[in-house]
């Protein structure tokens, strides 16, 4: 689990309404770094890639795991968060809540991953 995660935790955890968004950007930057290690660890030269382009190098990576899937929909619920919409409610406690749970769930996969 990455510091950032954590972090992302102990500020959810005393949630108020504006801390929801916020913990959305603490737990996609947790999740980028998880990619990031993810990627780097199977394909040299990508680390200046986009977030885009490591998303999509880990479903060749990681063809046989959840962790494309997981990366991938997490990432993009928590980059819609993360931003406001004039039309848009903020994100709930709860779907916050899940978003990490899933972010922790992936950074467990990509530890597993690496031990293989």
């Amino acid at each position: 689990m990455t510091t950032m995660l954590v972090i992302a935790d102990a500020f959810l955890s005393a949630a108020t309404p504006g801390r929801v968004r916020q913990t959305c950007w603490l737990a996609r930057r947790g999740l980028e770094q998880v990619v990031d290690r993810l990627v780097v660890a199977r394909a040299e030269g990508m680390e200046d890639a986009s977030m885009t382009s490591k998303l999509v190098a880990l479903q060749v990576l990681y063809v046989h795991t959840r962790i494309p899937a997981l990366a991938w929909h997490s990432w993009h619920a928590l980059s819609r968060a993360c931003h406001q919409h004039a039309y848009e409610l903020s994100p709930t406690y709860a779907e916050v809540r899940g978003w990490l749970e899933d972010v922790h769930e992936l950074a467990a996969e990509a530890y597993a991953a690496e031990q293989v």
